[in-house]
């Protein structure tokens, strides 16, 4: 059984390789990428977003069977049948098919049911 005392860290370390610090570990470079990164990402994410009213209103041209089909895919959780669904929305309504993407890609399955939900008599 190997014991080590505490001032014999420093020692121990150095023999294998480690450096030793009784100090917190700063940040480094790569933390600082990730960070970044990050940050990039939820600028992107919200620059290519539309907001959940203006969603509501561009699924109005699609037909009601359409919206429906994509409520039940929603409500069952089931991203294959949600892109198959979203494959369906013509070209001129890209923004549609992409908001739906992002909406499916980052599990935002409550909101799709919510923005389909059929409007109240």
């Amino acid at each position: 059984q190997l014991l080590i005392s505490y001032r014999d860290l420093p020692r121990t370390y150095e023999k294998y390789g480690y450096l030793y610090s009784e100090k917190p570990p700063i940040e480094t470079t790569d933390q600082n990428a990730t960070l970044q990164g990050q940050t990039a990402s939820l600028r992107i994410m919200s620059q290519n977003t539309h907001s959940l009213s203006q969603i509501s209103s561009d699924l109005r041209v699609m037909p009601p069977g359409w919206i429906e089909q994509l409520r039940q895919a929603a409500m069952r959780v089931n991203s294959k049948l949600l892109m198959d669904a979203i494959a369906d929305i013509p070209t001129s309504q890209r923004h549609l098919a992409n908001a739906l993407t992002h909406l499916v890609k980052n599990c935002r399955f409550e909101e799709i049911v919510t923005l389909t939900q059929p409007p109240e008599k």
